[in-house]
């Protein structure tokens, strides 16, 4: 697990932090999951077979997308996320998890990166692909490789290697991570300059409540891309983007 996609089990991104988490703030994720399960339900396969890449224990997934797939191959290390995501689809009988390594946070270029995503394709040349949560972690746990590199990666060699195949992503675009709990109400994010506006006033409002914004780097340009808000802590905030493509696009 070290060398994929979360560093160790006490790795605030994953491991066991990530499923306490998701075990101490389930309501306050309602929102986010009742989202996302939602688009996920009127998502259309092209393949017979489905890859997820870091799932995790399958929280934020929808069993009726689940169910378009003959076969489901999973890439996630964390032993107890795999067990977690057994326990939860445990309806669904052709799910297989691979231990292969892809994006090692050890990766420090740009081309190790892209020729992950190229060997991902060869070694699932019959899946639709999701990236389930994954994309907005990589800049965050490797940062060897420039934010120019991946903004490069994101919005253009992400969508010419997968040019031919239908997949979908949600994702971090940014984060947000206050000192003390905050209290900003959820509502329907219609941009992504709405979002910094609405951030901006909640500052000068609460100008003794600190923060820190981190950018994920991964914002992309598409027609059919949704925009949630998914507080994981108290003393954070996540901007979420949900995108798909098909060939025909």
């Amino acid at each position: 697990m070290s060398e994929v996609y979360f560093s160790n089990l006490i790795n605030p991104a994953g491991g066991f932090c990530y499923h306490y988490k998701a075990y101490t703030n389930k309501h306050s994720w309602a929102s986010f999951l009742d989202q996302s399960k939602k688009w996920q339900t009127q998502l259309s396969n092209q393949n017979s077979k489905l890859l997820l890449i870091g799932p995790s224990a399958g929280y934020s997934l929808s069993s009726q997308l689940l169910s378009k797939y003959n076969q489901i191959d999973v890439l996630e290390i964390d032993s107890l996320a795999k067990w977690l995501f057994k326990k939860r689809f445990s309806k669904h009988p052709n799910i297989k998890f691979s231990n292969k390594i892809y994006f090692s946070i050890k990766n420090d270029s740009f081309n190790l990166i892209v020729e992950d995503l190229k060997q991902i394709k060869k070694d699932f040349p019959q899946h639709d692909i999701f990236f389930c949560n994954f994309l907005g972690q990589l800049p965050v746990l490797n940062k060897k490789i420039s934010e120019q590199d991946y903004r490069l990666f994101f919005t253009e060699e992400l969508h010419k290697i997968l040019s031919d195949r239908t997949w979908y992503s949600y994702h971090d675009i940014f984060s947000v991570h206050f000192k003390k709990p905050h209290e900003i109400e959820l509502f329907d994010v219609s941009s992504v300059d709405y979002f910094v506006d609405k951030l901006k006033e909640y500052g000068r409002n609460h100008s003794l409540l600190k923060f820190e914004v981190i950018d994920h780097l991964t914002q992309m340009n598409s027609k059919n891309d949704l925009l949630w808000l998914w507080p994981i802590t108290p003393k954070s905030l996540h901007l979420i983007q949900a995108i798909y493509y098909t060939p025909e696009q």
